[in-house]
């Protein structure tokens, strides 16, 4: 009898273990090896009337591309006849203009391993005045429900919210009315 007091408390404890331990992981209260705990940062910060395009490549549906009409509304050139669901476009919009780092990735010279070398999916975004910005978007972590991103052309790789990374699993079809 008491034998088995004493593995049923050994049992209980282990469970607060590893409750304790997925916990810890889910709600980012321990770091990872070779991530960094920074504060929350902006990473781009973009007017949304100022952006004139945006086109989606790679990931699992067709490239497809958004352009703003003159009369402020988004339309898909290849889709010119069809209505854009103006609340899902703008809500994409919104989440591209302001991509915050959760979490900046340090000591890691392998891209390959978050999905970014090469890009699950790229995002190039075009501005008024001819700029143009691209996002590269890798794996989507299971743990945070955050997706692995970096800015084309530079090296920090950051965990940023999932509505950045969404828009990727969406088709033409999924904006169209």
């Amino acid at each position: 009898m008491k034998k088995n007091r004493t593995v049923l408390a050994f049992l209980v404890g282990m469970l607060i273990v590893f409750s304790t331990a997925a916990l810890a992981l889910r709600f980012d209260w321990i770091n990872l090896p070779g991530e960094e705990r920074t504060a929350e940062q902006i990473i781009s910060l973009l007017d949304a009337e100022n952006v004139t395009a945006i086109e989606w490549s790679g990931g699992e549906v067709p490239a497809f591309r958004l352009e703003r009409g003159t009369d402020r509304k988004w339309l898909c050139p290849d889709h010119a006849d069809e209505e854009l669901d103006p609340e899902k476009t703008e809500r994409t919009v919104a989440a591209l203009c302001q991509v915050v780092s959760a979490r900046r990735i340090s000591d890691w010279e392998d891209a390959s391993v978050y999905g970014l070398d090469p890009p699950n999916c790229q995002v190039e975004i075009a501005l008024k005045d001819g700029t143009e910005i691209r996002y590269q978007i890798g794996n989507l972590n299971p743990y945070t429900n955050q997706y692995y991103f970096r800015l084309e052309g530079e090296s920090a790789i950051h965990m940023v919210g999932y509505s950045v990374g969404e828009p990727m699993n969406y088709g033409i079809s999924d904006y169209i009315k």
